[in-house]
């Protein structure tokens, strides 16, 4: 389901990675079900693949976004959740990047740390 080419998000919030995922190295792929009103507003948001933790980071996200005003539409919304190498400190900030209106890749990328 990818949405029209005139679907145009007004608003969307980024998303910090939960501390329970990010301390269970949890990441992977989610596709979120998204249906919009015609005012632009998300009005149902269902996680379809994925994990639960992510299911629920995702779904969580997607309701706070906004839409230009047009016709109801359903579409969905994938998130890729990842964390940086194997073995690695995790201690760095998420990092988000958006491709709207249908991908959001959420990051922990590596950092440093002394010991």
């Amino acid at each position: 389901m990818r949405p029209s080419t005139e679907l145009c998000a007004l608003h969307v919030e980024s998303l910090v990675y939960d501390p329970v995922a990010r301390g269970a190295k949890i990441q992977g792929d989610v596709r979120v079900g998204v249906s919009v009103d015609d005012k632009g507003s998300v009005v149902h948001a269902q996680c379809e693949v994925g994990a639960a933790l992510l299911c629920s980071m995702a779904e969580q996200n997607v309701k706070k976004w906004s839409f230009h005003p047009g016709e109801a539409e359903t579409f969905a919304v994938g998130y890729t959740f990842r964390i940086g190498p194997p073995g690695a400190h995790y201690e760095a900030p998420t990092r988000v990047e958006f491709d709207l209106p249908d991908r959001v890749s959420v990051y922990i990328d590596s950092i440093p740390v002394d010991h």
